[in-house]
């Protein structure tokens, strides 16, 4: 009978220690989501990434050729000049010191339009959301450095340039599988405070159901399961090293991606010590456990 008790505290406190990771990281999904602070913080390497840079800074350029007037090929090296002149503009505005809010506000708008149609998308699943980068705050940096370079030979082909109307990059487009478990992933991480309930009274339950020593020892087992699924997920965390390329596309989600896992890393920076702690307290419940069946016996 004492055995019996004691396997199912282990099941219950081991759901408990489960619970617990996921309540962690549906608090940092809903986080993530829901507040722009992480987002500003993922996107500070991002920002700062060559490859990056040498991607979106095409990608001005691109959106600017595409609107240039036709009376630029008027006069045969002129259409290459002003093509050099865009690339120049682009690379001035994304180390301009302004470009720092502008990543801000680019991908907050990402973050923002992104959580709103993947929770439409639990209601609605006609349309796959598709993650888009807007370049709209870089574009202006753009213009301005433009304005500045342009010499009197170029600056009538440019002062009424307009760059393309939609200024989105799209980053992809998840599969309707893939939409779905995000948009039921972001659901659930709203009631993340739910999962620490739950762990409290599966833990609670754990203690009272098990025998007089075989509740702390289901206990240390659990937190030791609990401390090596942590550190397992942390090293594979500190894995995370994705591929990147010249694209836009695989450049900017490839470097969020390592952003991620980075931001993850330091949000349960303190989870093995939670548990290492709670093994701790298992071992001492445990000592306390054997004492007083030594003192009973005496008697």
């Amino acid at each position: 009978m004492s055995a019996v008790r004691s396997l199912i505290s282990l099941v219950l406190l081991t759901l408990a220690a489960i619970t617990v990771l996921l309540g962690v990281t549906a608090q940092w999904l809903d986080r993530l989501a829901r507040t722009p602070e992480p987002a500003q913080a993922i996107v500070e390497p991002v920002a700062k990434d060559p490859v990056v840079i040498e991607a979106v800074a095409d990608e001005m350029v691109n959106l600017a050729r595409q609107q240039l007037p036709s009376s630029v090929d008027s006069l045969p090296e002129l259409r290459p000049q002003i093509e050099k002149l865009l690339g120049t503009a682009a690379s001035r505005a994304l180390a301009d010191p302004g470009v720092d809010q502008a990543w801000r506000d680019s991908f907050d708008t990402t973050r923002t339009t992104l959580v709103a149609d993947l929770d439409r998308y639990r209601e609605d699943k006609s349309v796959t959301p598709t993650v888009w980068l807007d370049l709209e705050p870089f574009v202006d940096l753009g213009k301005a450095k433009l304005t500045e370079e342009a010499g009197p030979r170029l600056r009538p082909y440019l002062e009424n340039l307009e760059w393309a109307a939609d200024t989105r990059v799209p980053l992809g487009t998840p599969s309707a599988g893939q939409a779905q478990l995000a948009s039921e992933a972001l659901g659930l991480a709203r009631v993340w405070v739910w999962f620490y309930v739950a762990a409290g009274v599966l833990a609670l339950l754990g203690l009272v159901v098990g025998s007089r020593k075989g509740r702390w020892i289901a206990w240390i087992l659990a937190s030791m399961f609990g401390l090596v699924a942590v550190v397992a997920a942390r090293v594979g965390l500190g894995m995370v090293d994705v591929a990147s390329s010249s694209s836009i596309r695989t450049a900017v989600t490839g470097s969020v991606a390592e952003g991620l896992a980075a931001s993850l890393l330091e949000w349960t920076a303190l989870l093995p010590w939670l548990f290492a702690g709670a093994a701790a307290l298992g071992v001492v419940g445990l000592a306390v456990a054997a004492m007083t069946d030594t003192r009973e016996r005496r008697v």
